[in-house]
């Protein structure tokens, strides 16, 4: 006999609620690396951080949009995935394929 096992109640039966925050997270850090740059490139202007200060946040910011970028295209990939698992006998290759 099969046990089910439900889902928690934070999440639907793909984890999309988990990843969800995950993704809010990842949004969060983003935005305060976006302001870091910003602010450093004040600071440069004002003539109190160096050039390398700047290129070193800049450098963090854009890393911080990769995360993000990557992270959403893996939530993507998973829950297709998950849904395909989910309805059953579709040939994965031949979905790829079209």
């Amino acid at each position: 006999m099969k046990t089910h096992h439900p889902s928690p109640p934070d999440t639907d039966s793909c984890g999309t609620a988990r990843a969800s925050t995950c993704n809010e997270d990842l949004q969060s850090a983003h935005r305060l690396a976006q302001e870091s740059a910003r602010l450093t490139r004040i600071r440069y202007r004002e003539g109190v951080e160096s050039l390398r200060g700047v290129l070193e946040s800049d450098r963090t910011a854009l890393a911080s949009t990769e995360q993000v970028v990557i992270a959403k295209r893996d939530l993507a990939i998973a829950t297709a995935r998950c849904y395909v698992a989910m309805a059953g006998g579709f040939d994965v290759a031949e979905v790829a394929k079209k």
